[in-house]
């Protein structure tokens, strides 16, 4: 298991394997989109990197020294942040104007374009366990659930009208039916 911190200017991590604790500290540095972007271009260089943004704020540091395929999750002060994107009712590729987010159009990926969100971490090069959690978003809605109506004669037509989920595709159905139509 790994839990991670942010300080004042480091990345501090703790892994726990079997009762044998190892601390990790890499120091976090300011950096612009550009740097951010040009790094990106090099990725073929081995290296495992972690962004944190919060508002229009960026840090970045060298995460290389940690194992393979280690997932880093951030543990905050505020015991009630969690990765808003699971429970987002904007959580679609779909353009904004229908409902979708940048974010998963661009495969969860480039948190230093991605302007609606306002803090954040993004790890990449972690050989498998690539991650961005986004904690605050300007365009978080959470997802309307339809409770289930009891269904007495188990008609699957009805069980479809009640799926959660069901307006999702209902949107993409529209926007394929514009696309081919228009």
């Amino acid at each position: 298991m790994i839990t991670c911190k942010i300080t004042q200017n480091a990345l501090v991590c703790v892994i726990d394997r079997e009762n044998f604790y190892r601390r990790y500290v890499f120091p976090l540095r300011s950096v612009t989109r550009k740097e951010v972007q040009q790094i990106r271009l090099n990725e073929n260089s081995g290296k495992k990197w972690f962004l944190f943004k919060e508002g229009p704020l960026l840090s970045l540091a060298d995460i290389s020294d940690l194992p393979s395929n280690t997932r880093v999750t951030l543990s905050f002060a505020d015991s009630n942040s969690k990765h808003l994107c699971c429970d987002c009712s904007f959580q679609s590729a779909l353009p904004d104007e229908l409902g979708g987010c940048q974010k998963c159009r661009q495969f969860a990926s480039m948190l230093e374009l991605l302007d609606d969100i306002l803090l954040a971490y993004e790890t990449w090069g972690t050989g498998g366990a690539d991650v961005l959690d986004v904690v605050k978003c300007s365009r978080y809605k959470e997802e309307l659930i339809i409770p289930k109506q009891s269904n007495t004669n188990n008609n699957s037509a009805n069980q479809s009208n009640t799926n959660p989920g069901s307006w999702r595709n209902m949107k993409v159905s529209k926007f394929l039916g514009d696309v081919l139509i228009g």
